[in-house]
């Protein structure tokens, strides 16, 4: 039986752009913009599984913070 997906948002940006750019400097793979929080919808069966998604798309490793994820209704 296949479980219906539910949408989730999370709130993500990335602290090593966040540092670079308030030095004046840049990253050399992420525009600025990433300083800033970005708002990302994920599907997922449940939050632990939307979690679980984000940190897969945005790891800690690469300076990503995720700040929120929560479900989002239609």
């Amino acid at each position: 039986m296949r479980q219906t997906l539910k949408k989730f948002e999370a709130q993500v940006f990335n602290a090593e752009v966040a540092r670079l750019v308030a030095s004046g400097r840049h990253h050399r793979e992420l525009i600025d913009d990433w300083a800033k929080s970005h708002f990302i919808q994920i599907l997922a069966r449940d939050l632990d599984h939307a979690s679980r998604k984000a940190e897969s798309m945005f790891p800690g490793d690469r300076g990503y913070v995720i700040n929120t994820v929560i479900p989002v209704s239609d």
